[in-house]
């Protein structure tokens, strides 16, 4: 019997240190984490934010997860997303998922195109969304403006706009990326900043700016790509309304008004002429 139990404690220590023949890099929580998984997570993030490999590198981004998650675990457990600026912010973001995912439902039933026709369209038609010259811009996008201006005056410090990205950014996306916000041209920049970030040299940093989306951004040119394709989620929103103008506008138009309507909005559009 003892023989027996001591083969079973054998085996779950096993069986603690590997998890389908890996090798268990960390647990948390009761989660278990084996190197192989751990590796290829931190190469997508290496590949995405275009950084070298180094055993250092390696130790940055398990850390910084870790931490990351044990501080939304503590957040979370002490009701933080009850504090009003937090509860505001998250009500925003909220808002804004929902908008853009009734939004995305709204024109595949008005239109006969789906993400795959969408798709469809952007590799047919690379030459469309090839650009001579890309930004690459890291940024800050922040809610409260008085912490954008003091972030943005750390930056231009020379403070490193990735680490604060990581700590303070309000887009959760950003964040997770160390504010790598990917390529822009100018075509699909912001309105409200364009001009600025456009006419802006490398290294330069502009903000805090204003944007569409209700934040206070502070943007930092890393680079400059050339003849490069941009992204799909880039260009989707000129993707959707070059095929919505294929199949008609006024489609769109007449449907719009018609939901409205019918959820009991009404709208007097002479009032809209008061010059």
């Amino acid at each position: 019997m003892k023989q027996l139990v001591f083969m079973i404690a054998l085996f779950l220590l096993a069986c603690g240190n590997n998890v389908g023949n890996e090798h268990l890099l960390y647990t948390n929580r009761g989660k278990m984490t084996t190197v192989e998984t751990f590796r290829q997570e931190y190469r997508d993030w290496r590949v995405m934010m275009q950084l070298s490999d180094s055993r250092e590198m390696r130790k940055k981004f398990l850390y910084e997860r870790l931490l990351n998650s044990l501080l939304y675990s503590r957040g979370s457990h002490e009701g933080v997303e009850l504090l009003p600026e937090i509860s505001a912010q998250v009500k925003e973001f909220q808002k804004r998922l929902i908008i853009k995912h009734m939004s995305e439902k709204l024109h595949k039933e008005v239109f006969s195109f789906t993400e795959e026709s969408e798709w469809k369209y952007y590799e047919t038609h690379s030459d469309e969304f090839t650009r001579k010259r890309l930004f690459r811009l890291f940024a800050l996008r922040i809610h409260n403006a008085q912490t954008a201006k003091r972030l943005a005056k750390e930056v231009k410090q020379g403070g490193d706009i990735r680490l604060l990205s990581s700590r303070y950014n309000d887009d959760r996306m950003l964040a997770m990326n160390n504010g790598d916000w990917g390529l822009f041209s100018n075509d699909v920049m912001d309105p409200l900043w364009r001009e600025t970030v456009a006419n802006g040299s490398l290294g330069e940093v502009f903000g805090p700016l204003k944007d569409s989306d209700g934040y206070w951004v502070v943007i930092q040119i890393f680079g400059y790509a050339y003849k490069r394709k941009l992204s799909f989620e880039r260009v989707r929103p000129i993707i959707i309304k070059k095929m919505m103008k294929k199949e008609g506008y006024q489609k769109w138009q007449t449907h719009v008004r018609e939901l409205l309507t019918q959820s009991g909005i009404r709208v007097n559009e002479e009032y809209l002429n008061w010059e």
